[in-house]
Protein backbone atom coordinates (compact mmCIF):
# COMPACT_ATOMS: atom_id res chain seq x y z
CA UNK A 1 0.00 0.00 0.00
CA UNK A 2 1.35 3.43 -0.91
CA UNK A 3 2.25 5.64 2.04
CA UNK A 4 -0.47 8.16 1.15
CA UNK A 5 -3.09 5.42 1.18
CA UNK A 6 -1.84 4.07 4.49
CA UNK A 7 -1.88 7.51 6.10
CA UNK A 8 -5.35 8.12 4.69
CA UNK A 9 -6.73 4.94 6.25
CA UNK A 10 -5.06 5.57 9.59
CA UNK A 11 -6.25 9.17 9.65
CA UNK A 12 -9.85 8.14 9.08
CA UNK A 13 -9.56 5.44 11.73
CA UNK A 14 -8.32 8.00 14.23
CA UNK A 15 -10.98 10.56 13.38
CA UNK A 16 -13.72 7.90 13.17
CA UNK A 17 -15.49 10.02 10.62
CA UNK A 18 -18.84 8.64 9.50
CA UNK A 19 -21.52 9.66 7.10
CA UNK A 20 -24.98 10.33 8.54
CA UNK A 21 -26.20 6.81 7.67
CA UNK A 22 -23.39 5.31 9.76
CA UNK A 23 -21.02 4.33 6.93
CA UNK A 24 -17.34 5.04 7.60
CA UNK A 25 -15.89 7.32 4.93
CA UNK A 26 -13.27 5.34 3.07
CA UNK A 27 -11.20 8.17 1.63
CA UNK A 28 -11.93 7.21 -1.97
CA UNK A 29 -13.22 9.55 -4.65
CA UNK A 30 -12.19 12.66 -6.57
CA UNK A 31 -10.52 15.53 -4.79
CA UNK A 32 -12.37 18.74 -5.56
CA UNK A 33 -11.16 21.69 -3.48
CA UNK A 34 -14.36 23.63 -3.90
CA UNK A 35 -16.64 20.75 -2.93
CA UNK A 36 -14.97 19.52 0.24
CA UNK A 37 -16.87 19.24 3.46
CA UNK A 38 -17.63 16.48 5.94
CA UNK A 39 -20.70 15.72 8.00
CA UNK A 40 -20.23 14.03 11.34
CA UNK A 41 -23.21 12.50 13.03
CA UNK A 42 -23.17 13.01 16.75
CA UNK A 43 -25.71 12.33 19.48
CA UNK A 44 -26.99 14.92 21.92
CA UNK A 45 -29.70 13.85 24.33
CA UNK A 46 -30.58 11.00 21.98
CA UNK A 47 -31.12 13.23 18.97
CA UNK A 48 -28.87 13.23 15.91
CA UNK A 49 -27.24 16.54 15.12
CA UNK A 50 -25.44 17.28 11.86
CA UNK A 51 -22.25 19.31 12.19
CA UNK A 52 -20.48 20.53 9.07
CA UNK A 53 -16.76 21.08 8.88
CA UNK A 54 -16.04 23.21 5.85
CA UNK A 55 -12.60 24.01 4.43
CA UNK A 56 -10.67 23.01 7.52
CA UNK A 57 -9.07 19.99 5.87
CA UNK A 58 -8.41 21.45 2.45
CA UNK A 59 -4.69 20.72 2.75
CA UNK A 60 -5.39 17.07 3.56
CA UNK A 61 -7.67 16.94 0.54
CA UNK A 62 -4.92 18.28 -1.69
CA UNK A 63 -2.62 15.52 -0.44
CA UNK A 64 -5.21 12.89 -1.28
CA UNK A 65 -5.62 11.83 2.35
CA UNK A 66 -9.40 12.32 2.49
CA UNK A 67 -12.15 12.28 -0.10
CA UNK A 68 -13.98 15.34 -1.34
CA UNK A 69 -17.41 15.28 -2.92
CA UNK A 70 -17.93 16.25 -6.54
CA UNK A 71 -20.37 18.92 -7.65
CA UNK A 72 -24.07 18.05 -7.90
CA UNK A 73 -24.30 18.39 -11.66
CA UNK A 74 -22.36 19.57 -14.67
CA UNK A 75 -24.23 22.79 -15.38
CA UNK A 76 -23.73 24.48 -12.02
CA UNK A 77 -20.59 25.37 -10.07
CA UNK A 78 -19.39 22.91 -7.47
CA UNK A 79 -19.99 23.95 -3.82
CA UNK A 80 -17.33 26.52 -2.94
CA UNK A 81 -15.98 26.86 0.56
CA UNK A 82 -13.68 29.87 0.65
CA UNK A 83 -11.24 30.23 3.51
CA UNK A 84 -12.89 33.51 4.45
CA UNK A 85 -16.09 31.66 5.25
CA UNK A 86 -14.61 29.60 8.05
CA UNK A 87 -14.58 32.53 10.45
CA UNK A 88 -18.25 33.22 9.76
CA UNK A 89 -19.46 29.63 9.98
CA UNK A 90 -19.99 29.86 13.74
CA UNK A 91 -22.60 32.57 13.21
CA UNK A 92 -24.92 30.34 11.20
CA UNK A 93 -28.05 29.37 13.13
CA UNK A 94 -30.66 26.83 12.04
CA UNK A 95 -33.70 25.42 13.75
CA UNK A 96 -37.11 23.96 13.02
CA UNK A 97 -39.92 22.27 14.91
CA UNK A 98 -43.32 20.69 14.39
CA UNK A 99 -45.54 21.92 17.23
CA UNK A 100 -48.79 20.18 18.22
CA UNK A 101 -50.68 22.07 20.94
CA UNK A 102 -52.36 18.82 21.96
CA UNK A 103 -49.00 17.48 23.07
CA UNK A 104 -47.07 18.80 26.10
CA UNK A 105 -43.70 18.82 24.33
CA UNK A 106 -42.24 19.15 20.86
CA UNK A 107 -41.81 15.71 19.31
CA UNK A 108 -38.03 15.04 19.29
CA UNK A 109 -38.37 13.26 15.93
CA UNK A 110 -39.49 16.47 14.24
CA UNK A 111 -37.15 19.14 15.49
CA UNK A 112 -33.64 20.35 14.79
CA UNK A 113 -31.39 22.91 16.46
CA UNK A 114 -27.94 23.50 14.99
CA UNK A 115 -26.60 24.37 18.44
CA UNK A 116 -27.89 21.14 19.96
CA UNK A 117 -30.07 23.15 22.34
CA UNK A 118 -33.58 22.26 23.38
CA UNK A 119 -36.72 23.42 21.54
CA UNK A 120 -39.82 23.95 23.67
CA UNK A 121 -43.15 25.69 23.31
CA UNK A 122 -46.05 27.00 25.34
CA UNK A 123 -49.56 28.21 24.64
CA UNK A 124 -49.78 31.78 25.92
CA UNK A 125 -51.95 31.86 29.03
CA UNK A 126 -55.43 33.23 28.44
CA UNK A 127 -55.17 33.10 24.65
CA UNK A 128 -56.36 30.66 22.01
CA UNK A 129 -54.08 29.96 19.07
CA UNK A 130 -51.14 31.99 20.36
CA UNK A 131 -47.86 30.18 20.92
CA UNK A 132 -44.32 30.87 22.00
CA UNK A 133 -41.55 28.63 20.67
CA UNK A 134 -38.13 28.72 22.34
CA UNK A 135 -34.95 27.60 20.56
CA UNK A 136 -32.07 27.44 23.03
CA UNK A 137 -28.71 28.72 21.79
CA UNK A 138 -30.20 30.61 18.85
CA UNK A 139 -30.96 33.90 20.60
CA UNK A 140 -30.18 36.66 18.13
CA UNK A 141 -31.89 39.71 16.65
CA UNK A 142 -31.46 38.51 13.10
CA UNK A 143 -32.45 35.86 10.60
CA UNK A 144 -35.61 34.61 8.93
CA UNK A 145 -38.66 32.78 10.30
CA UNK A 146 -41.16 30.83 8.21
CA UNK A 147 -44.39 29.30 9.53
CA UNK A 148 -47.13 27.12 8.05
CA UNK A 149 -50.19 25.57 9.68
CA UNK A 150 -50.36 21.78 9.91
CA UNK A 151 -53.34 19.43 9.62
CA UNK A 152 -56.44 18.79 7.46
CA UNK A 153 -58.63 21.68 8.68
CA UNK A 154 -58.46 25.25 7.27
CA UNK A 155 -56.65 27.16 10.05
CA UNK A 156 -53.77 29.46 9.08
CA UNK A 157 -50.73 30.60 11.07
CA UNK A 158 -48.36 33.55 10.82
CA UNK A 159 -45.32 35.01 12.58
CA UNK A 160 -46.18 37.67 15.12
CA UNK A 161 -42.53 38.39 15.97
CA UNK A 162 -39.26 36.82 17.11
CA UNK A 163 -36.73 38.13 19.60
CA UNK A 164 -33.72 36.96 21.61
CA UNK A 165 -34.15 36.20 25.30
CA UNK A 166 -30.54 35.93 26.35
CA UNK A 167 -29.11 33.01 24.37
CA UNK A 168 -32.57 31.65 23.55
CA UNK A 169 -34.66 32.65 20.55
CA UNK A 170 -38.36 33.28 21.25
CA UNK A 171 -40.70 32.97 18.26
CA UNK A 172 -44.34 34.02 18.62
CA UNK A 173 -46.84 32.32 16.31
CA UNK A 174 -50.49 33.36 15.91
CA UNK A 175 -53.04 30.92 14.40
CA UNK A 176 -56.61 31.63 13.40
CA UNK A 177 -59.66 30.38 11.53
CA UNK A 178 -60.43 31.60 7.98
CA UNK A 179 -62.75 34.29 9.40
CA UNK A 180 -59.92 35.67 11.53
CA UNK A 181 -60.99 34.29 14.91
CA UNK A 182 -58.13 32.89 17.00
CA UNK A 183 -57.96 29.11 16.64
CA UNK A 184 -55.80 26.34 18.03
CA UNK A 185 -53.63 24.72 15.37
CA UNK A 186 -50.55 22.60 14.95
CA UNK A 187 -47.83 24.27 12.90
CA UNK A 188 -44.30 24.02 11.54
CA UNK A 189 -41.80 26.80 12.27
CA UNK A 190 -38.29 27.31 10.92
CA UNK A 191 -35.47 29.74 11.72
CA UNK A 192 -32.38 30.48 9.63
CA UNK A 193 -29.61 32.99 10.33
CA UNK A 194 -26.82 33.18 7.74
CA UNK A 195 -25.25 36.40 9.00
CA UNK A 196 -21.77 36.83 7.53
CA UNK A 197 -22.04 33.81 5.22
CA UNK A 198 -21.23 34.64 1.59
CA UNK A 199 -20.87 31.88 -0.95
CA UNK A 200 -21.16 31.10 -4.65
CA UNK A 201 -23.01 27.81 -4.13
CA UNK A 202 -25.70 27.25 -3.18
CA UNK A 203 -27.03 30.73 -3.76
CA UNK A 204 -29.84 31.96 -1.53
CA UNK A 205 -31.49 34.92 0.15
CA UNK A 206 -34.04 35.90 2.77
CA UNK A 207 -35.54 39.06 4.24
CA UNK A 208 -38.11 40.59 6.56
CA UNK A 209 -39.98 43.39 4.81
CA UNK A 210 -39.77 45.67 7.86
CA UNK A 211 -42.92 47.70 7.06
CA UNK A 212 -46.38 47.01 5.69
CA UNK A 213 -46.78 50.21 3.67
CA UNK A 214 -44.35 52.34 1.70
CA UNK A 215 -44.26 56.10 2.24
CA UNK A 216 -45.46 56.53 -1.34
CA UNK A 217 -46.91 53.92 -3.68
CA UNK A 218 -45.17 52.76 -5.72
CA UNK A 219 -42.22 53.11 -3.43
CA UNK A 220 -39.42 51.32 -1.63
CA UNK A 221 -39.73 49.68 1.78
CA UNK A 222 -36.61 49.74 3.92
CA UNK A 223 -35.38 46.22 4.68
CA UNK A 224 -33.51 45.98 8.04
CA UNK A 225 -29.91 44.90 7.53
CA UNK A 226 -29.81 42.23 10.23
CA UNK A 227 -33.02 40.65 8.96
CA UNK A 228 -31.88 40.09 5.42
CA UNK A 229 -29.21 37.96 3.75
CA UNK A 230 -27.98 37.46 0.21
CA UNK A 231 -25.27 34.87 -0.42
CA UNK A 232 -23.55 37.19 -2.92
CA UNK A 233 -23.13 39.86 -0.23
CA UNK A 234 -25.38 42.49 -1.80
CA UNK A 235 -28.60 43.93 -0.41
CA UNK A 236 -32.09 42.72 -1.27
CA UNK A 237 -34.93 45.20 -1.79
CA UNK A 238 -38.73 45.42 -1.52
CA UNK A 239 -40.97 47.77 -3.49
CA UNK A 240 -44.68 48.20 -2.85
CA UNK A 241 -46.59 48.59 -6.12
CA UNK A 242 -50.20 48.65 -4.88
CA UNK A 243 -52.28 47.73 -1.85
CA UNK A 244 -51.04 44.33 -0.69
CA UNK A 245 -48.68 43.98 -3.66
CA UNK A 246 -44.90 43.84 -3.33
CA UNK A 247 -41.91 43.18 -5.56
CA UNK A 248 -38.89 41.51 -3.97
CA UNK A 249 -35.61 41.96 -5.87
CA UNK A 250 -32.67 39.65 -5.19
CA UNK A 251 -29.41 40.73 -6.89
CA UNK A 252 -27.13 37.87 -7.82
CA UNK A 253 -29.90 35.26 -7.78
CA UNK A 254 -29.72 34.57 -11.51
CA UNK A 255 -31.96 31.49 -11.45
CA UNK A 256 -35.68 30.82 -11.11
CA UNK A 257 -35.51 27.18 -9.97
CA UNK A 258 -35.75 27.91 -6.25
CA UNK A 259 -37.56 27.19 -3.02
CA UNK A 260 -39.70 30.31 -2.52
CA UNK A 261 -41.73 30.89 0.66
CA UNK A 262 -43.57 33.81 2.26
CA UNK A 263 -45.16 34.19 5.70
CA UNK A 264 -47.31 37.09 6.89
CA UNK A 265 -45.81 38.96 9.85
CA UNK A 266 -47.52 40.85 12.66
CA UNK A 267 -50.66 42.86 12.12
CA UNK A 268 -54.11 42.52 13.64
CA UNK A 269 -56.16 41.41 10.62
CA UNK A 270 -55.35 37.66 10.49
CA UNK A 271 -53.90 38.32 7.05
CA UNK A 272 -51.91 35.87 4.97
CA UNK A 273 -49.36 36.29 2.20
CA UNK A 274 -48.40 34.17 -0.80
CA UNK A 275 -46.24 34.09 -3.92
CA UNK A 276 -47.95 35.60 -6.96
CA UNK A 277 -45.15 34.71 -9.41
CA UNK A 278 -41.39 34.91 -9.85
CA UNK A 279 -38.70 34.87 -12.50
CA UNK A 280 -35.02 35.56 -12.97
CA UNK A 281 -32.61 37.17 -15.39
CA UNK A 282 -29.49 38.78 -13.98
CA UNK A 283 -31.48 39.08 -10.73
CA UNK A 284 -34.45 37.19 -9.32
CA UNK A 285 -37.75 39.06 -8.97
CA UNK A 286 -40.53 37.67 -6.80
CA UNK A 287 -44.03 39.13 -6.61
CA UNK A 288 -45.81 38.81 -3.25
CA UNK A 289 -49.49 39.31 -2.50
CA UNK A 290 -51.15 39.66 0.91
CA UNK A 291 -54.88 39.23 1.68
CA UNK A 292 -57.36 39.86 4.47
CA UNK A 293 -59.99 37.37 5.64
CA UNK A 294 -62.42 38.54 2.94
CA UNK A 295 -59.89 37.77 0.21
CA UNK A 296 -59.09 41.42 -0.54
CA UNK A 297 -55.53 42.73 -0.95
CA UNK A 298 -54.21 44.23 2.27
CA UNK A 299 -50.91 45.77 3.30
CA UNK A 300 -48.83 43.48 5.47
CA UNK A 301 -45.30 42.90 6.60
CA UNK A 302 -43.89 39.51 5.68
CA UNK A 303 -40.89 37.22 5.90
CA UNK A 304 -39.44 35.81 2.71
CA UNK A 305 -37.10 32.95 1.79
CA UNK A 306 -35.44 32.08 -1.55
CA UNK A 307 -33.15 29.04 -1.48
CA UNK A 308 -31.52 26.91 -4.16
CA UNK A 309 -32.55 23.47 -2.88
CA UNK A 310 -33.93 22.89 0.62
CA UNK A 311 -34.98 25.58 3.09
CA UNK A 312 -31.54 25.47 4.74
CA UNK A 313 -28.44 25.69 2.49
CA UNK A 314 -26.43 22.47 2.10
CA UNK A 315 -29.09 20.32 3.76
CA UNK A 316 -30.65 17.17 2.39
CA UNK A 317 -34.08 17.88 0.89
CA UNK A 318 -35.53 19.71 -2.06
CA UNK A 319 -38.32 21.83 -3.44
CA UNK A 320 -40.96 21.80 -6.15
CA UNK A 321 -43.48 24.14 -7.71
CA UNK A 322 -46.82 22.38 -8.11
CA UNK A 323 -49.10 23.96 -10.70
CA UNK A 324 -51.69 21.23 -11.17
CA UNK A 325 -52.93 17.90 -9.74
CA UNK A 326 -50.23 16.02 -11.64
CA UNK A 327 -47.80 18.78 -12.64
CA UNK A 328 -44.41 19.29 -10.97
CA UNK A 329 -42.35 20.92 -13.76
CA UNK A 330 -38.76 19.69 -13.91
CA UNK A 331 -37.54 23.26 -14.46
CA UNK A 332 -38.88 24.25 -11.02
CA UNK A 333 -37.72 21.44 -8.79
CA UNK A 334 -34.33 20.57 -7.33
CA UNK A 335 -33.29 17.98 -4.76
CA UNK A 336 -30.13 17.48 -2.73
CA UNK A 337 -29.12 13.95 -1.72
CA UNK A 338 -27.33 12.63 1.34
CA UNK A 339 -24.30 11.93 -0.87
CA UNK A 340 -23.29 14.73 -3.18
CA UNK A 341 -21.96 12.68 -6.10
CA UNK A 342 -25.14 10.62 -6.58
CA UNK A 343 -27.59 11.95 -9.17
CA UNK A 344 -30.36 13.87 -7.37
CA UNK A 345 -33.88 12.55 -7.09
CA UNK A 346 -37.03 14.05 -8.55
CA UNK A 347 -40.33 15.44 -7.29
CA UNK A 348 -43.71 14.33 -8.57
CA UNK A 349 -47.30 14.98 -7.50
CA UNK A 350 -50.63 13.18 -7.52
CA UNK A 351 -54.06 14.28 -6.31
CA UNK A 352 -55.93 11.08 -5.40
CA UNK A 353 -58.57 12.62 -3.11
CA UNK A 354 -58.55 15.78 -1.02
CA UNK A 355 -54.79 16.15 -0.74
CA UNK A 356 -51.97 16.83 -3.14
CA UNK A 357 -49.33 14.16 -2.51
CA UNK A 358 -45.84 15.39 -3.42
CA UNK A 359 -43.19 12.68 -3.61
CA UNK A 360 -39.51 13.51 -3.11
CA UNK A 361 -37.34 10.60 -4.21
CA UNK A 362 -33.83 10.01 -2.79
CA UNK A 363 -34.70 12.36 0.04
CA UNK A 364 -32.82 10.40 2.69
CA UNK A 365 -33.61 10.20 6.39
CA UNK A 366 -37.23 10.92 7.30
CA UNK A 367 -36.96 11.71 11.02
CA UNK A 368 -35.58 15.10 12.01
CA UNK A 369 -37.15 16.77 8.99
CA UNK A 370 -39.76 19.38 8.15
CA UNK A 371 -41.97 20.57 5.30
CA UNK A 372 -42.96 24.10 4.30
CA UNK A 373 -45.74 25.13 1.89
CA UNK A 374 -46.76 28.51 0.42
CA UNK A 375 -49.73 29.18 -1.86
CA UNK A 376 -49.02 30.42 -5.38
CA UNK A 377 -51.09 32.41 -7.87
CA UNK A 378 -53.35 35.43 -8.23
CA UNK A 379 -56.27 34.28 -6.03
CA UNK A 380 -56.46 34.54 -2.25
CA UNK A 381 -56.36 30.74 -1.86
CA UNK A 382 -53.85 29.42 0.65
CA UNK A 383 -52.26 26.04 1.37
CA UNK A 384 -50.96 24.09 4.36
CA UNK A 385 -49.16 20.87 5.22
CA UNK A 386 -51.48 18.00 6.10
CA UNK A 387 -48.62 15.64 6.98
CA UNK A 388 -45.36 14.26 5.68
CA UNK A 389 -44.52 10.57 5.83
CA UNK A 390 -41.99 8.05 4.59
CA UNK A 391 -42.96 7.02 1.04
CA UNK A 392 -42.98 3.47 -0.34
CA UNK A 393 -39.47 3.82 -1.74
CA UNK A 394 -36.46 3.20 0.55
CA UNK A 395 -35.43 6.88 0.54
CA UNK A 396 -38.69 8.53 -0.52
CA UNK A 397 -40.70 11.15 1.38
CA UNK A 398 -44.31 12.11 0.76
CA UNK A 399 -45.58 15.58 1.67
CA UNK A 400 -49.37 15.92 1.67
CA UNK A 401 -50.78 19.39 1.04
CA UNK A 402 -54.33 20.77 1.19
CA UNK A 403 -55.48 24.15 -0.15
CA UNK A 404 -58.46 26.33 0.73
CA UNK A 405 -60.32 29.41 -0.49
CA UNK A 406 -60.95 32.50 1.68
CA UNK A 407 -63.92 30.81 3.37
CA UNK A 408 -61.96 27.72 4.34
CA UNK A 409 -63.48 25.50 1.65
CA UNK A 410 -61.06 23.08 0.00
CA UNK A 411 -60.10 24.48 -3.38
CA UNK A 412 -57.49 23.68 -6.05
CA UNK A 413 -54.39 25.85 -5.95
CA UNK A 414 -50.83 25.98 -7.14
CA UNK A 415 -48.16 26.11 -4.42
CA UNK A 416 -44.48 25.84 -3.62
CA UNK A 417 -43.37 23.03 -1.31
CA UNK A 418 -40.00 22.32 0.31
CA UNK A 419 -38.78 19.31 2.28
CA UNK A 420 -35.76 19.86 4.55
CA UNK A 421 -33.80 17.36 6.66
CA UNK A 422 -31.62 18.13 9.66
CA UNK A 423 -28.78 16.32 7.93
CA UNK A 424 -26.25 18.05 5.72
CA UNK A 425 -25.25 16.91 2.26
CA UNK A 426 -22.24 14.64 2.63
CA UNK A 427 -19.23 13.63 0.55
CA UNK A 428 -19.00 10.56 -1.63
Amino acid sequence: MAWAGLVRVKLLQLLKIKNFDGRRLDGEGPCDWGAFFLVIRTERKGRPMATELRCVLAVLCSWGLVACGAGPDAVEPSPTRLASETAAIATVGEGFAYVDPNQPEVNPNYLYNSTGGAITYETLAGFTGRYKVRMAGLGRAAGDVQVVAYGPTPERCRVNNWTPEGTTLAIYVWCHAPNGDPAASAFIVSFLDMTGMFQTYPLGAYLWSGAATATTIPGAISVPTNYQWNSTGVANSVTQTATGRYTVTLPGMNFSNASVHVTAYGGATAQHCKVLSWGAGAVATVYVGCYDTAGNPVDSMFTFSFEREALFPNHVGGHAWINGPSSAPAAYQKLANEVICIAPGTASVSHPEDNYVVSFSKSGAFNHSMSMVTGYGATSNYCKVVRWIAGPGPTETWVEVRCFDKDGVMSPSSFTVTYTSAYGVGPC
